[in-house]
C-alpha cells in the first residue's frame, strides 16, 4: 500500500495514480481507518437490504462503541468486507 501524509518516501512509478483519503469535516482532520470482515451464518438462506448494524472497536489506545453502519445487502453464509473510520485509535 502507498503511504500518504507527512514524512513519506516518494515512490516513482511509470503511471500516476489518484488516491483519496477520508477525513473529518473539522480540525483535526485525521481519522483512523479500519477494514472490517464479518461472516453471517444461518441455517436458512436469508437476504436483507439496507440492513443497519453497529460495530464496536476495543484496543490498547482506546475504544469506540456503537458505530452505525448500513449494509446495502446482507446475505446469509457470506463474508462481507467494508471500511469504517473513527476519530479514536
Amino acid at each position: 500500500c502507498n503511504k500518504i501524509g507527512y514524512n513519506i518516501n516518494k515512490v516513482r512509478t511509470a503511471r500516476s495514480a489518484r488516491m483519496y483519503l477520508k477525513t473529518r469535516d473539522m480540525m483535526p482532520y485525521k481519522v483512523f481507518h479500519y477494514q472490517v470482515k464479518a461472516h453471517f451464518f444461518s441455517k436458512d438462506n436469508q437476504s436483507f437490504t439496507e440492513q443497519p448494524i453497529k460495530i464496536s472497536l476495543y484496543g490498547t489506545h482506546g475504544e469506540k462503541e456503537d458505530i452505525p453502519i448500513v449494509l446495502p445487502i446482507l446475505d446469509s453464509n457470506k463474508t462481507f468486507s467494508f471500511l469504517i473510520t473513527t476519530d479514536t485509535d
